[in-house]
């Protein structure tokens, strides 16, 4: 599947264009109304933001609780038809909606190597620069600190989505 672009609405962000699902996965079956554990919504999450972005999609479907993961794959069994009602689902983020792609690591790059900011910007100018990136980090000995970064943020972004969507959490 291969959405052109989302906009944000205040319950939901939706497709600027009609979906068209190829494929779903129900994840979990869950009892309506009980709260989300917060490892439900980062394992969707983390689903869609790997990979050729907009080449994923996840949604929460608030009628179920249940989460659908969306891809180019034939053998899936397709979504319900309640997905026309977007009242009835929301659609997981992925890491460019919250700002946690280039955004955070020039911030993280600001703090951690001012002197390195330049390059990384021009890194980023290219297809594969988190390779590049964690090479950058892994010589200079700040890989993990910026795992730890990227995790903290990550998790901080998607509890406040959560929070902002009206989605419960557990934990």
């Amino acid at each position: 599947m291969k959405q052109r672009g989302c906009h944000q609405d205040d319950d939901f962000i939706k497709p600027r264009v009609r979906p068209h699902f190829d494929a779903a996965l129900v994840l979990q079956p869950r009892i309506t109304g009980t709260a989300m554990r917060y490892e439900e919504i980062e394992s969707a999450f983390l689903f869609v933001s790997i990979g050729p972005q907009f080449s994923k999609s996840a949604y929460l479907f608030r009628d179920t609780d249940q989460i659908y993961f969306v891809a180019d794959l034939d053998d899936l069994n397709e979504l319900p038809d309640r997905v026309e009602g977007v009242e009835s689902y929301i659609q997981i983020p992925d890491k460019h909606d919250l700002d946690l792609g280039k955004p955070l690591v020039l911030q993280f790059v600001s703090a951690h190597l001012p002197r390195e900011r330049v390059n990384v910007e021009r890194m980023f100018q290219q297809s594969d620069a988190t390779a590049g990136f964690e090479q950058l980090l892994e010589r200079k000995g700040l890989l993990d600190r910026w795992h730890k970064y990227e995790a903290e943020h990550t998790e901080a972004a998607l509890r406040a989505w959560c929070a902002n969507k009206g989605i419960e959490l557990s934990n």
